[in-house]
């Protein structure tokens, strides 16, 4: 498994972070701050794989692997991630919410319960609607109608590149022939 150490923050004071591995300073677990980054307080004792927080207090995850006590499913918190109920079977690599019921999320490998491509939810993840049979790499969407994605690699079904959507994510046209290592997306 490859180390990872996802970080999310809410406002410019208050965030998440994600340990998946212990280290000197951090065992593995969900940390919280309020002052910038300056201190982190751990929340949650357990390794989530993907982590997305719409306030201080409400947030999505969803679990893929079996290293936890959680199975593989979507899971909300409205505590701050002290606990978190499971509210769909469907495990994505990516997730991100745009409000508390609307959100999409990315698988990249076909799975029982969960074909490979972009989904779509407007009921906080107990139901997700596949809109574009192809995945991603990484995508981040800045309204319910636009969104930007990037693929790395043609073994996805879609060239590398980096993508924008105007309709929801059902169909992409390529923006740029090339794809960005990370992306993130600013609206206004």
């Amino acid at each position: 498994m490859v180390p990872r150490f996802m970080l999310h923050f809410v406002s410019a004071s208050s965030g998440f972070a994600v340990n998946d591995i212990a280290s000197l300073n951090l065992d593995k677990g969900l940390y919280k701050t309020t002052d910038n980054g300056s201190t982190w307080t751990k929340v949650y004792t357990k390794t989530l794989d993907e982590i997305f927080f719409i306030s201080e207090k409400l947030g999505y995850s969803s679990k893929l692997t079996s290293e936890t006590n959680l199975s593989s499913g979507t899971y909300k918190t409205t505590d701050s991630g002290a606990t978190w109920d499971k509210v769909n079977d469907a495990a994505f690599d990516k997730l991100e919410f745009l409000t508390e019921d609307i959100g999409f999320a990315v698988k990249n490998s076909a799975s029982t319960n969960t074909p490979k491509g972009v989904y779509k939810t407007t009921n906080a993840g107990k139901t997700w609607t596949q809109v574009y049979d192809k995945p991603f790499t990484d995508f981040d969407f800045i309204s319910e109608d636009i969104g930007f994605a990037v693929s790395k690699s043609s073994t996805t079904g879609n060239s590398p590149g980096t993508y924008k959507s105007e309709d929801g994510g059902k169909t992409w046209t390529e923006v740029v022939d090339g794809y960005f290592i990370d992306l993130s997306v600013v609206s206004g």
